[in-house]
């Protein structure tokens, strides 16, 4: 397993590659892999403006990687100056202070951050939430499209930086709140495993030790690759009291934005509203394709696809040096709320892969809450089994989304301030010892 530099930046649609030249040209590679569901990659074309070109070199957005081979993505030189300049802290230097790992959802993308333009200067996500409920420092290392075993390598690719630079002394986390999010964890862990690895994760029964060697390799070609960094003074970051100041996020990545020329969004037209639930007391049509519980995982890609969330825990939990390690499960967006229409248009697994895509899929209501019930049982199941804390946030966000919406009016992937306060509340409740009672596991569906 090798490094390459190459830039990924994620939109509505195909994900375009860039590797890193002298010229700044977007190059695109010859050959292209299927999704892990062996559908064929879109074409593409190649992007050669020079000016929107050197927009990306320079680390347009904050969702941009630097990928290798066997299908880990790290982060590169902007992402831990990110990391130090969040504003959910007090200062550069965090102390004493909570880390999450995750998803978009960790990440805090959402209608709260479209609201605020980018700023990073003013709450929108639950790190900011916790922090204010906890009075401590919060950071947070997920980033979206993470799977498992990518949300459990950001701490220790984390630990890494942190130990390479030389400029800020960080100290490590106190706690580590690793966030699994229904939606589409399990899916993520399917392409993880099938794209980065050719696993084959959906026709055979993987092992657990297949699974520990995957992320062990990755890790290591990492540490390698960091290594390579910090000779370069990569990870020391100079400047980085005048991103910590918010002109960083306020004024350069709009910029930065701009001239890597991110489309608008191009989704056909919504067809007629398939999906309803009852809020505030009325019948409300939920928009289609809204994430669920895995609607349409095979029970075999299921059992790996958990697999690789028990292999991914296990590994963070041995490499943070006893660092208390929290287990917080979000449902998605259709098991949030009480659906009273008989089916409901739900993102097949196909859309979650590279690139997205339309793909809808129609499945009887009932489904969505026999999967949320298994999916909570078998991740409950698997931090019991690690000696975990499993902190279950379905319940607060199903008892207050009866009375409001809690996803968009815009972003229904993701929480909207009020769904992330009430998410903040049950994971701050938790750390400050309200509910110190790890929640109980429903039984296992065989």
């Amino acid at each position: 397993c090798k490094p390459r530099m190459q830039f990924q930046r994620v939109r509505h649609g195909e994900p375009e590659r860039l590797k890193r030249s002298r010229t700044l040209v977007i190059e695109e590679p010859a050959t292209e892999r299927a999704d892990h569901r062996g559908a064929p990659p879109a074409a593409r074309k190649p992007l050669r403006n020079p000016l929107r070109a050197a927009g990306l070199a320079v680390g347009a957005g904050h969702r941009n990687q630097v990928h290798l081979r066997c299908g880990l993505a790290v982060p590169a030189r902007r992402d831990f100056a990110r990391q130090l300049a969040q504003s959910s802290k007090a200062g550069i230097v965090p102390r004493d202070y909570v880390m999450l790992t995750g998803d978009s959802y960790a990440e805090g993308l959402g209608d709260a951050l479209r609201e605020r333009g980018g700023s990073g200067r003013r709450p929108y996500a639950s790190a900011h939430l916790i922090a204010e409920r906890l009075g401590r420092d919060v950071i947070t290392v997920g980033r979206g499209g993470a799977g498992n075993a990518r949300a459990a390598a950001y701490p220790i690719i984390f630990e890494q930086e942190r130990r390479m630079s030389w400029r800020y002394a960080v100290p490590p986390p106190a706690t580590i709140v690793f966030y699994f999010y229904e939606g589409n964890d399990l899916t993520d862990n399917l392409r993880w495993a099938n794209l980065g690895h050719d696993a084959n994760a959906g026709q055979r029964a993987i092992q657990l030790d297949e699974v520990r060697a995957l992320l062990a390799r990755d890790l290591e070609a990492n540490e390698r690759f960091l290594t390579r960094l910090s000779r370069w003074g990569q990870v020391n970051l100079p400047g980085l009291h005048f991103m910590f100041r918010g002109f960083d996020l306020e004024v350069v990545t709009p910029l930065l934005d701009w001239l890597a020329g991110h489309p608008p969004d191009r989704r056909p037209a919504p067809a007629e509203r398939v999906t309803r639930a009852r809020i505030g007391g009325a019948e409300v049509a939920l928009p289609n394709r809204l994430q669920g519980p895995a609607l349409d995982v095979s029970p075999v890609e299921w059992s790996n696809a958990v697999l690789i969330l028990a292999a991914s825990l296990d590994t963070l939990k041995k490499s943070g040096n006893g660092v208390p390690l929290v287990v917080a499960y979000i449902p998605s967006p259709l098991a949030s709320y009480d659906i009273v229409s008989d089916a409901v248009s739900y993102q097949t697994a196909a859309a979650t892969g590279p690139g997205g895509g339309a793909n809808v899929g129609l499945a009887p209501a009932t489904e969505v809450a026999a999967r949320h019930v298994r999916m909570r049982g078998d991740v409950c199941a698997v931090a019991r089994d690690l000696g975990l804390p499993f902190v279950d946030a379905s319940q607060a966000i199903r008892a207050v989304a009866r009375e409001r919406q809690l996803h968009g009016p815009g972003d229904w992937t993701h929480f909207n301030l009020d769904g992330y306060r009430i998410l903040a509340d049950v994971v701050a409740g938790f750390l400050a010892g309200d509910e110190r009672r790890p929640a109980d596991c429903p039984p296992r569906t065989p």
